[in-house]
């Protein structure tokens, strides 16, 4: 039993870095997608090099098996284009300040950092009390974008620093 175990918690752990690297992939393509000059979020023709890559790399999937997965990422990639992932302390997360193209997720000071840094989120909303408590943490990676006072409250707009020319922040500046 205690093999199952440890063989369970070695799954969980990859289900972490898959869904780690998910996140990522599609603040990649969110980034690719601002730079496009003809607006498009999608490239089908790029999505068939990928899945012909994968196939030649596979030594257990089936083309089948891949584009089964990867269709699935690719269609969940064009939906969340069209979103802005914002990542707010939990007191903040109705406020629903940058409207319906965004996608609220609650988090912690230390996750809405790491994932600014580590570019799964395009930016982060924190109340200025906190401000301290990151000069304290040294969290020197964001950019703060815009101060907001909402509903008695100042809000700080943040961003990954090295995104400060990028459009997705200009638009707030």
């Amino acid at each position: 039993m205690q093999e199952i175990k440890n063989l369970r918690d070695d799954i969980d752990k990859i289900d972490d870095k898959i869904l780690s690297l998910l996140e990522k992939r599609i603040f990649l393509a969110k980034r690719i997608n601002l730079l496009k000059k003809n607006g498009l979020s999608y490239d089908f023709k790029r999505e068939d090099e990928i899945l012909t890559r994968l196939c030649k790399k596979s030594e257990i999937f089936t083309k089948l098996d891949l584009e089964f997965i990867f269709k699935e990422i690719f269609s969940l990639s064009r939906n969340l284009l069209k979103e802005e992932i914002i990542l707010c302390e939990d007191d903040l997360i109705d406020l629903n300040l940058f409207g319906k193209k965004s996608l609220y997720k609650s988090a912690t000071l230390e996750e809405i950092f790491i994932s600014l840094k580590d570019h799964r989120a395009d930016l982060g909303l924190i109340n200025k009390k906190s401000f301290d408590i990151l000069i304290f943490k040294k969290f020197i990676n964001v950019k703060i974008i815009q101060e907001i006072v909402y509903k008695n409250k100042t809000i700080l707009v943040l961003s990954s620093d090295d995104l400060k020319n990028k459009s997705v922040v200009k638009k707030y500046e």
